[in-house]
């Protein structure tokens, strides 16, 4: 994988393994190397923005959004 820039992960709640069964499931079909750890991408490729300014703008998210949703466990 060759990555560019600053990105943010979303790390995602497991329930059995099942979003790491499904990556190995998916890197397996597809013959591609297994990620370590389930995530989605956010945001991807800032180049526009240096470490500090990035760190201080992902630090005023609590100020913008109060609170995550509460999401149901899946069906």
């Amino acid at each position: 994988w060759e990555f560019s820039g600053l990105t943010i992960w979303v790390e995602l709640e497991e329930f059995g393994n099942d979003i790491t069964k499904a990556i190995q499931g998916m890197a397996e079909i597809h013959g591609t190397e297994v990620i370590p750890q389930g995530h989605m991408t956010a945001i991807y490729g800032m180049d526009h923005l240096c470490v500090e300014e990035a760190k201080k703008r992902l630090r005023s998210v609590p100020e913008k959004i109060k609170a995550w949703p509460k999401f149901n466990k899946p069906v």
